[in-house]
C-alpha cells in the first residue's frame, strides 16, 4: 500500500508540474486535491467495510426472525427498484458533471442554471418512476412471482423502498455540491451512519415487537431520510454556499449536451444492472429455484461488490488524474498511470478473493448454517473468480472514461448484460446447474467477456502491446497469489475451520 502511494503521487506530481504553465488547466486539477482524494477513497472504503460487517453478523439475525422468503424480498425489491430509478441515476451524473465544470470556472451563475434545470428534469422523471413503482406493487405477482402472505407483504415492501428512494434522487440535486467539491467522503459517512442507526433500531424494535419485513424495511427508509436531513444536506450547502437551486426551464445548447451525456450513462447503468441487480428477478421465476432461493444466492454474491470494491475505490480516486494526463497529451503518462495501479489493483483484492474462495463453504455454513453450504458456497467461489477477472474492466474503464471513449463499453455493457441472463437461464434450466448457473453465467460474461473487451480498447488506444501487459500487471501478482493459494490450502487441510 505505502509502496502504490508513493509512486502515484509522484505521477500525480510530474503530470501536475506539466500543467503548471497552463493557469486554466492547473486551477483545475487543484480541484482534485490530493487531500480529499484520500479522504473520499478511505471513507468510502470504511463505509464498505463498516457495511461488511454489520451485515455479517445481522443476516442471520434476520434471517432467524423473517424467514428466507420474506427476507428474500427485499432483495428483489431492491434490485427491482435499481432498474426504477435508473432514468433519474443517469440524469444526476449529468448535471452533476456538467454543474462541476462551472464550479471549476467560479462561474456560479451558470453552476446554478445547470443545478436548476437538473432539479426541473428531476421532478419530471420522478412523476413516470412513481407511476412505475406503482404498477410494479400492483403488478408484484405476475413480474416477481409472488403469492399469498408473501404478495401481501410485497407491495407494501416495494412501496416503501420506491418512496425513500423517490426521496434520495429528488434531493441528490440539493447534495450534488459534495460531489462539486470533492466531498463525497460526507455521503460515505451518512451512508454508514444510516446503516447503524436502522440496525440498532430493528434489534431493539424485534426484542419488544412481532419481527416484520415491513418494520425492517421502514427502519430503513426513515434512517436513511434522517441522516440525509440532518447531515448530509447542511454538508451540501456549507460546501459551496453560491448553491441556489431554483426551477429552471428545460432548453439550450448546454442542456442538450447535458442529456447527451446523461444517455450515455443510463446505458453504461444498465448494463451494469442487467448484471448486479436481475439475479433475483431470474432465480424467482424459474420453477426449479424460486424465491427461497434468492436468499441462497444472495448470500455467495453479496460478497461479490465487497471485495471489488478494493479495486474500484482505487479506480475511482484516480480518475482525475487519467482526466489530466489525456488533457496534457501525456500518453507515457497514461500507459504507466494505467500499468502501475492495475496491478496494484490485482494486489489489493488477492489476499480477500483467495481466502474466500478457499473457505467458502465452510464460512457459509458457519456463519448462516450447514443447509446453505453447498449451493451458496459454490456461488461465492464463482463470484471471486469473477471478481479477480474483472479487475481489467474496473481500471480500464475509468482510463476511457477520461479519454471520453465510453460509448461502444455502454453498448458492450447491455449486450453482455444480455447475454449474462439468457446465458445463467440456460445453465440453470437446461444444463441443470441451478444457482452455480447463474452464477457461472455472470462470470463468463462480466469478468471474461466484458472485461476482455475493455482490456483490448484501453491497449489500442494507449499503444500498449499484450506482451506489456502482462509482464507489467500479472507477473507479480500471480507470484503473491501462489504465496497465498499454497498456504491456504494447505491450512485448510491441515486444519478445516470448525468455529
Amino acid at each position: 500500500m505505502y509502496g502504490w502511494a508513493s509512486d502515484s503521487e509522484h505521477l500525480c506530481f510530474r503530470a501536475r508540474s506539466r500543467v503548471e504553465r497552463n493557469t486554466h488547466s492547473h486551477d483545475h486539477y487543484l480541484k482534485y486535491r490530493s487531500s480529499n482524494v484520500v479522504r473520499n477513497t478511505v471513507a468510502r472504503y470504511a463505509n464498505r467495510a463498516g457495511n461488511l460487517l454489520i451485515l455479517f453478523f445481522l443476516t442471520p439475525y434476520l434471517l432467524s426472525k423473517l424467514g428466507a422468503d420474506m427476507l428474500g424480498l427485499q432483495v428483489m425489491a431492491f434490485q427491482a427498484m435499481q432498474f426504477c430509478i435508473l432514468l433519474g441515476s443517469a440524469c444526476g451524473m449529468g448535471y452533476s458533471r456538467f454543474a462541476t465544470v462551472h464550479y471549476g470556472r467560479a462561474d456560479y451563475a451558470k453552476m446554478n442554471e445547470t443545478l436548476g434545470r437538473g432539479l426541473s428534469l428531476t421532478s419530471l422523471i420522478l412523476v413516470a418512476v412513481a407511476a412505475v413503482i406503482a404498477t410494479l406493487a400492483v403488478f408484484a405477482e405476475q413480474v416477481l412471482n409472488l403469492h399469498g402472505e408473501v404478495l401481501r407483504a410485497g407491495r407494501t415492501v416495494i412501496l416503501i423502498i420506491g418512496a425513500g428512494y423517490l426521496f434520495d434522487q429528488l434531493t441528490e440535486v440539493w447534495g450534488s455540491p459534495l460531489f462539486m467539491s470533492q466531498r463525497i467522503y460526507v455521503g460515505q459517512i451518512g451512508q454508514l451512519a444510516a446503516r447503524v442507526l436502522s440496525t440498532v433500531a430493528v434489534v431493539t424494535l424485534f426484542a419488544f415487537s412481532t419481527p416484520s419485513i415491513v418494520k425492517w424495511v421502514s427502519l430503513t427508509v426513515v434512517s436513511t431520510v434522517l441522516v440525509k436531513l440532518l447531515y448530509v444536506l447542511p454538508a451540501a450547502r456549507r460546501a459551496v454556499p453560491q448553491a441556489a437551486i431554483r426551477f429552471k426551464s428545460l432548453k439550450g445548447h448546454e442542456f442538450r449536451e447535458m442529456t447527451h451525456f446523461s444517455a450515455a450513462s443510463l446505458f453504461v447503468s444498465l448494463g451494469m444492472l442487467l448484471y448486479y441487480a436481475s439475479s433475483s428477478i431470474v432465480i424467482s421465476n424459474l420453477p426449479s429455484l424460486g424465491v427461497a432461493k434468492v436468499v441462497a444466492y444472495n448470500l455467495g454474491q453479496r460478497w461479490d461488490p465487497q471485495v471489488r470494491e478494493l479495486a474500484l475505490g482505487l479506480a475511482l480516486a484516480l480518475t482525475p488524474v487519467f482526466t489530466n494526463l489525456y488533457a496534457q497529451n501525456d500518453k507515457e503518462g497514461l500507459q504507466k498511470t494505467y500499468l502501475l495501479n492495475l496491478r496494484y489493483a490485482f494486489l489489493l483484492c488477492l489476499l480477500p478473493v483467495v481466502l474466500l474462495f478457499v473457505y467458502a463453504k465452510p464460512l457459509i455454513g458457519l456463519w448462516i448454517g450447514a443447509e446453505y453450504m453447498a449451493e451458496s458456497g459454490v456461488v461465492l467461489q464463482l463470484s471471486m473468480l469473477n471478481v479477480i477477472a474483472s479487475v481489467p474492466y474496473i481500471i480500464g474503464y475509468e482510463v476511457l472514461a477520461g479519454l471520453g471513449q465510453i460509448r461502444r463499453v455502454a453498448w458492450v455493457n447491455v449486450i453482455g448484460g444480455l447475454a449474462n441472463i439468457a446465458l445463467g437461464l440456460i445453465l440453470a434450466t437446461y444444463g441443470r446447474l441451478g444457482l452455480t448457473g447463474v452464477a457461472l453465467g455472470m462470470l463468463l460474461t462480466h469478468g471474461i467477456l466484458l472485461s476482455s473487451y475493455v482490456i483490448g480498447a484501453v491497449n489500442r488506444k494507449l499503444g500498449i502491446p499484450l506482451r506489456r501487459l502482462l509482464h507489467d500487471t500479472c507477473f507479480r501478482p500471480a507470484i503473491v497469489g501462489i504465496a497465498i493459494i499454497v498456504p491456504s490450502c494447505l491450512l485448510f487441510q491441515l486444519s478445516p475451520p470448525a468455529t
